[in-house]
């Protein structure tokens, strides 16, 4: 493979970066990504991303805030990597009192992703991994056979107010896949990959109004899915948003001449986060 040049543009309403490589032969590479000189892992919807017009695309939704992050691309068949683009993934905005602006991203459907209030305390537990073997024999002591400790586990509270806001946040939790939590490191919540496993819904003493609600969500940390041969969604954009107002094809042609400027449209656009 040629070595491609890369280019990173970071999303300017979400934290997520716009990745392609140019110059690239055959039919797909892989686009991957490093923070602070640590592993290259590939990216989703770049693993593999395809080729259109010796240029290759994808959409990094899993990076993370407040990250230096690289990105280069691999050939199909060689070990031999573009140049490297390097980027500064804006931090999260900093905590108010005991509410944290948290993202909870939705690694499978993007789009369903929500910037949340989490609430402290924050009280995650590890439960122990193992089995007992019990003796024959009265008062005799069981053996355990441990296999150590399980990822850390446990409940989160997310503010909401009104129903708009409610429904995204159900819709999000009730939605099967992993969900990535993102929050500025201050409020000491770090990154992870959770399962939800039950949700509940409340309302706050002592508030004004009917429209808040505390949503609190049990969770499982669980290991990043696995990135291969996911498509290359840009959240919130969509071929509805992008021919919104045009009478002819003609004029979505004249407002996007190349894939990637409908790509990078979709990181500019005035949405709602």
């Amino acid at each position: 493979m040629t070595l491609a040049l890369m280019e990173a543009v970071v999303d300017e309403a979400r934290p997520g970066v716009l990745v392609r490589a140019i110059g690239c032969e055959g039919h797909s590479v892989t686009i991957e990504r490093a923070v602070a000189g640590g592993e290259w892992l590939p990216v989703r919807s770049g693993f593999p991303a395809r080729v259109v017009g010796g240029e290759a695309a994808a959409y990094d939704w899993e990076a993370e805030p407040g990250t230096r992050a690289s990105y280069r691309a691999v050939g199909e068949q060689t070990t031999a990597a573009s140049m490297v683009a390097t980027v500064d993934v804006p931090p999260l905005p900093a905590c108010t009192g005991a509410a944290c602006s948290t993202w909870l991203k939705h690694v499978e459907r993007p789009g369903l992703s929500v910037k949340a209030r989490i609430l402290h305390p924050d009280n995650p537990s590890r439960a122990g991994r193992g089995s007992f073997v019990e003796p024959d024999g009265a008062g005799v002591l069981p053996h355990y056979r441990s296999q150590g400790l399980s990822g850390r586990q446990g409940s989160y509270t997310v503010r909401v107010s009104g129903w708009d806001a409610l429904d995204a946040l159900d819709r999000l939790l009730a939605e099967p896949g992993t969900v990535l939590l993102h929050a500025n490191p201050a409020h000491g919540l770090r990154a992870m990959y959770l399962a939800v496993t039950g949700a509940g819904e409340s309302r706050p003493g002592n508030t004004p109004g009917w429209e808040w609600r505390d949503v609190e969500f049990s969770w499982r940390q669980v290991g990043r899915p696995w990135p291969g041969g996911a498509p290359l969604l840009v959240p919130g954009w969509s071929w509805r948003e992008a021919i919104r107002d045009a009478a002819t094809l003609q004029q979505v042609a004249g407002r996007y001449p190349t894939r990637w400027d409908l790509l990078l449209a979709g990181t500019r656009a005035a949405r709602t986060a």
